[in-house]
């Protein structure tokens, strides 16, 4: 039985923030496995893993957002949070956001409960165009690549540049790379286009979260 840690995912709904492309990659991995997986949240210094029932009511108010989302999840998690020494038999750990791969204790709690932790990397912006992401952020992201490495018994990547990127980066730090699988993102399913223009005059159009990465500045 796979766990997925939805931290992030639950994090960034309650505070109401639109999903970014990370947070699409994840959600449809969700949609993908939820209904043979539980869903993990790492909350008070817990890493709550919920059952059956409240794992379904989270994946499903993650995926479905209604008007009771945050008092679904807060309830679900609560709940699994009181019930935490009742954890079901898990064996593989799916973390597709990056999500608390920074702090030490990740790599030390998935070796103290013998998981097969499977991650996904997006990229290694923050480390090879520091200038492009927030301050700070390279350091963590260079934690957050060796908990995969040290941890991960694979490594999803989007691309093979992102593969060749990772590779030279665990060579140029003496580290084992674990298996690495470029898996492609699948396209999503877009409505049948317009009749009319959107705009008469000639545009273009960005898709992207508005931050300094995204290097908005040189577009405009």
């Amino acid at each position: 039985m796979p766990l997925i840690d939805v931290t992030r995912l639950c994090g960034r709904l309650l505070a109401g923030r639109l999903p970014t492309g990370v947070d699409r990659v994840s959600l449809e991995y969700v949609r993908h496995f939820r209904r043979r997986a539980r869903a993990l949240v790492r909350y008070g210094g817990k890493w709550v893993i919920l059952g059956a029932t409240n794992s379904a009511r989270v994946f499903n108010a993650l995926l479905d957002p209604g008007t009771h989302f945050a008092r679904v999840i807060r309830w679900s998690v609560g709940k699994g949070y009181v019930l935490s020494w009742r954890r079901p038999a898990a064996r593989v750990l799916l973390n597709t956001g990056h999500s608390g791969l920074e702090r030490p204790d990740y790599a030390a709690r998935i070796r103290r409960r013998h998981l097969r932790a499977l991650f996904f990397l997006h990229d290694l912006i923050p480390i090879s165009h520091p200038e492009y992401s927030r301050p700070g952020e390279s350091a963590q992201h260079e934690r957050r690549l060796h908990t995969m490495l040290s941890a991960g018994s694979a490594i999803i990547v989007n691309s093979r540049a992102t593969r060749q990127a990772l590779e030279s980066y665990a060579t140029a730090r003496a580290m084992p790379l674990p298996r690495c699988e470029v898996v492609p993102l699948a396209p999503i399913r877009l409505p049948p286009p317009a009749r009319e223009r959107p705009l008469e005059a000639r545009y273009f159009v960005v898709l992207g979260t508005i931050e300094p990465r995204k290097n908005h500045w040189l577009l405009l």
